[in-house]
């Protein structure tokens, strides 16, 4: 049992974008985003404590300059850190995105002949993976892991402000852990498009495609001007690509009633965390230090709700199997037809 779930995780496409194709690409730029990732993580919380023991400070008149410079650290590295993160980030997908095309090329100049260039399957399959940094099935590398990182980041604040949270009662960060992680599993037919690798999604991509390449490139635009095919080739484009755009809208449409229990889950559950500590502070079993300290991380779980980070995930992960499967499947293929 554990071990086919270890195997599921370790062939998914999330697992080989993570730990395999960033880390193939570059590895130093990988080390700094992870370690930037753990170190953004950290400071959301460490600074509504900082906050919490710089007004008990200032309650019991004693120094101020410890509790104010950690604050003013913390402060300043939260708005430091997160643009840093996106220029390393975006390099770092620019590098993904290098050694992706590299494999692909290997994938189609590799084998002998070009019998696996006609290959119908392979034609389908080499058309979504050949535009995945086009922008057009599946967002830019360069776009995505900046925003990976973040969610990333913005995932394990929640984590750890949970923890924070447990040490005023041990069951009130465990409440808003499930609560706010909820919307990930009530929402998540919302999220991904399941139809992505489909053969009618395949099959319109590869049509849109040869009638794209029918009016841009300059032989082919040539002879669609001469036999005046220049409308209807347009209009198979963009029949082909509204058709697209359509499959996806339905796909990524939410449902009411899962949204309806995901709203109905957070409101229950953050009104019986607050209800506590206010009580709690109103009987005098909480000083305001400790309660602005457990009030602010008990705010800050509500990062691990962040769905976008999900959505940048799963989509930019999308054709990293399909390109990594791409080139035996070509080099079985190879050979003159």
């Amino acid at each position: 049992m554990v071990a086919r779930w270890w195997h599921k995780l370790r062939d998914s496409p999330e697992w080989q974008l993570l730990f395999g194709a960033i880390w193939s690409a570059d590895r130093k730029l990988t080390v700094g985003w992870w370690a930037l990732v753990v170190l953004r993580a950290m400071l959301p919380p460490g600074l509504s404590v900082s906050i919490g023991w710089l007004v008990g400070v200032v309650g019991d008149h004693d120094r101020l300059l410890p509790p104010l410079v950690t604050v003013g650290v913390l402060f300043v590295a939260m708005q430091t850190l997160g643009p840093l993160h996106t220029q390393l980030a975006t390099n770092l997908g620019d590098r993904t995105s290098a050694a992706l095309q590299d494999r692909l090329m290997v994938a189609t100049t590799g084998p002998a002949g070009i019998a696996h260039l006609e290959d119908p399957d392979l034609a389908s399959d080499f058309t979504l993976a050949r535009d995945f940094d086009l922008g057009l099935t599946a967002v830019r590398m360069r776009d995505a892991m900046p925003n990976i990182g973040s969610g990333f980041a913005g995932f394990g604040a929640g984590i750890v402000s949970a923890v924070v949270v447990g040490g005023f009662a041990w069951w009130a960060g465990l409440v808003l852990l499930v609560v706010w992680l909820s919307p990930h599993f009530l929402l998540r037919d919302s999220l991904a498009w399941k139809d992505w690798g489909s053969a009618e999604i395949k099959e319109h991509q590869r049509h849109a495609e040869y009638a794209y390449r029918m009016a841009v490139d300059t032989p082919a635009a040539k002879e669609i001007r001469l036999f005046g095919l220049a409308g209807w080739t347009a209009g198979r484009f963009r029949d082909r690509r509204t058709k697209l755009l359509e499959i996806a809208l339905a796909a990524f449409r939410m449902r009411e009633r899962s949204v309806g229990l995901s709203l109905l889950a957070l409101v229950v559950g953050n009104g019986i965390v607050f209800a506590t500590l206010a009580r709690a502070a109103i009987n005098g079993d909480l000083d305001l230090s400790r309660l602005i300290a457990y009030a602010g991380t008990a705010m800050g779980v509500s990062a691990l709700a962040n769905l976008d980070f999900d959505w940048w995930l799963s989509d930019a992960s999308r054709p990293v199997p399909l390109v990594n499967g791409l080139l035996g499947r070509m080099q079985g293929a190879g050979g003159c037809p």
